[in-house]
């Protein structure tokens, strides 16, 4: 057998007969010889120590190679002026003008110019209402300017008009968004932060995925969609203040009855 490989293709294996050139191997394989740029000829040493080459041609005149008897084993490479590169597809799905198929048209196409071509967001849609989904992953863009992979799949959704409040609040569940409200006012909403919330672990991850801790001096606007998560102490120091509220309790306890003794005394 002789095989061929190339920039378009994986090696190919083709039956080798008698007076099988180049030129009748690459007619086989369907190559436009307009569209070659290179061709290597590597053969079977004689003595099987390895391969060598016979031939190497780079031009516009192949004709010095392409007459080259073939013999059993050859390898010919060929290297395409212009390879073929299938479309690489993404997927825009949900709310806009034109949902479906989209080859990508650059290596390195981002999400606003893809969301031009869907014809825009509905106005029911927003940047935040966005989620790129990547093998197993899901990702935001806060500017549209995520580049976009082949493969990837676009759900524009409909913005959520809410966000969600977790963890250790007095009341937590979904709140209606509105401008102009802060994190803490959001806390605010839900109750505030029950005893055993770890006040220095309050988490805000925005609607893109970035998450940032709350501080005293960090109380961000609440976006659409985002989520504010409040942690539990760690039990260590939970156990403490158990302990703490025990013992006060217990003197309470014993104060109250050691004025009843001395009430009953008195009398």
């Amino acid at each position: 057998k002789s095989k061929i490989t190339s920039n378009k293709m994986f090696p190919v294996h083709f039956p080798w007969y008698n007076g099988l050139n180049v030129g009748g191997l690459i007619s086989v394989a369907d190559y436009d010889t307009a569209n070659i740029r290179h061709l290597e000829l590597v053969r079977r040493s004689s003595d099987g120590s390895g391969y060598k080459p016979v031939q190497y041609h780079s031009g516009n005149d192949l004709s010095s190679i392409l007459n080259i008897r073939l013999e059993p084993f050859d390898h010919l490479t060929v290297q395409l002026i212009e390879a073929f590169y299938p479309a690489e597809p993404i997927t825009v799905t949900g709310q806009v003008q034109s949902p479906g198929e989209y080859p990508l048209l650059y290596g390195q196409e981002k999400l606003n110019s893809i969301l031009e071509r869907s014809g825009g967001l509905l106005p029911s849609a927003n940047m935040a209402s966005i989620i790129i989904r990547r093998d197993t992953l899901t990702i935001g863009s806060d500017d549209g300017n995520l580049v976009i992979l082949p493969g990837d799949i676009i759900d524009v959704n409909r913005g959520s008009g809410m966000v969600r409040i977790e963890g250790e609040v007095h009341k937590p569940g979904i709140f209606e968004w509105k401008p102009n409200m802060h994190a803490k006012d959001y806390l605010d909403r839900a109750g505030g932060i029950t005893a055993f919330g770890d006040k220095k672990h309050v988490v805000y991850v925005d609607p893109y995925g970035k998450a940032i801790r709350l501080g005293r001096w960090f109380n961000p606007e609440v976006e659409e969609g985002s989520r504010i998560i409040v942690s539990e102490k760690p039990i260590t120091e939970a156990n403490v203040m158990t302990d703490r509220f025990q013992q006060i309790s217990s003197l309470v306890t014993t104060l109250v009855s050691i004025a009843i003794l001395a009430n009953t005394t008195g009398r």
